[in-house]
């Protein structure tokens, strides 16, 4: 059965993730945490498994 709130909780789901993203780099940021790499936004080879867990938890969700 679809969640007639679905389009609801997706769209939590989405700002959640983007301000938990935003505020972990900040953070980083402010503390000067040394970075690995060329100093630019880094796609770590978590992706795929992040990608993965994203699609899981829309179809949850929806």
């Amino acid at each position: 059965m679809r969640d007639p709130d679905g389009a609801a909780h997706l769209q939590q789901f989405v700002v959640a993730g983007i301000s938990t993203v935003l505020l972990t780099r900040a953070y980083l940021a402010a503390t000067g945490c040394p970075q690995i790499g060329g100093g630019g936004l880094h796609i770590a080879h978590v992706l795929w498994g992040g990608l993965l867990m994203l699609v899981a938890l829309a179809i949850g969700l929806t």
